[in-house]
Formats: structure tokens, sequence, C-alpha cells
């Protein structure tokens, strides 16, 4: 299933650790997004594939991090999130 994962900055790594045994390691929550679109980041962002056991996996980092299901683009824009550049 396709779905995008939010992380709030400061969970980061320990999430990352877990993402890199579920999803691959050049696209674990690598895009930087704030408010503003500016440094510095809140929040680090991705869209993959997950079977529904690494599905599963991070609904147990669900106090770290959240799982969208849809547009990319949609679920950033409702979030008033933007990508860091």
């Amino acid at each position: 299933m396709r779905v995008s994962i939010l992380c709030p900055d400061e969970y980061i790594e320990e999430v990352r650790s877990t993402a890199r045994e579920l999803i691959s390691s050049h696209i674990a929550l690598t895009t930087p997004l704030s408010h503003t679109g500016d440094l510095p980041q809140t929040h680090w962002f991705c869209t993959c594939y997950l079977t529904d056991q690494g599905i599963k996996k991070f609904h147990e980092l669900k106090k770290y991090t959240t799982i969208y299901t849809g547009n990319p683009k949609v679920i950033l824009k409702e979030l008033e999130l933007k990508i860091v550049k």
C-alpha cells in the first residue's frame, strides 16, 4: 500500500533506524518540512510502499509518526507544511 509518513524532527533518528529496516534507506524520511518552507525543519516526510506488516511496525511507532494514505501534495497542504528548499 502506498503511504506517506510524517515524523517530528525531534524523533527522526529513532524512527529512521526502524524505517530503514522496512523501506529503502535512500527514502527513509529524507524530505525536510516546515510551515514556512524555510529552515529549521520541523518535520520529516516520505512516501513509499509498505506491506501490511510494515504498516503495523510503523503503527508501533505511532507516538513518533503519523501514517497517511492519499495524495502527498494534498496531505502537506492540509497540514500546512512545505518542503524545505
